[in-house]
């Protein structure tokens, strides 16, 4: 079977700022605002599916690791910025239900 590999540059926030952005979300304020308020670099349809796959985290019983590991790579950083996937890496598999990998020759 065929794996799809995306070598897309791929945008992602750090886990404490994605929690609180999903939580004001969740609440009912607009991204449009957050993303303002918090001067992301992102559009709002590159935030939309951030926070829901965040949300679906906070589902009781769902502690998926591979939709974890997808939002939260290794290569993320702490810092309360977005965040742009670096050179070597790649993703397998459709977001979030796939695999980053990194280029071996890096």
């Amino acid at each position: 079977m065929h794996q799809r590999v995306v070598r897309a540059k791929r945008k992602l926030i750090a886990r404490p700022l994605l929690e609180t952005l999903t939580e004001a979300a969740l609440l009912g304020v607009p991204l449009a605002r957050l993303i303002r308020d918090y001067d992301l670099d992102i559009t709002g349809p590159g935030l939309a599916p951030l926070v829901r796959y965040c949300s679906s985290l906070k589902l009781p019983g769902n502690d998926d690791e591979t939709i974890t590991d997808s939002l939260f790579p290794s290569w993320i950083s702490n810092n309360n910025k977005v965040q742009v996937m670096p050179a070597g890496w790649y993703y397998v598999g459709h977001f979030p239900l796939g695999n980053w990998h990194k280029d071996e020759d890096d």
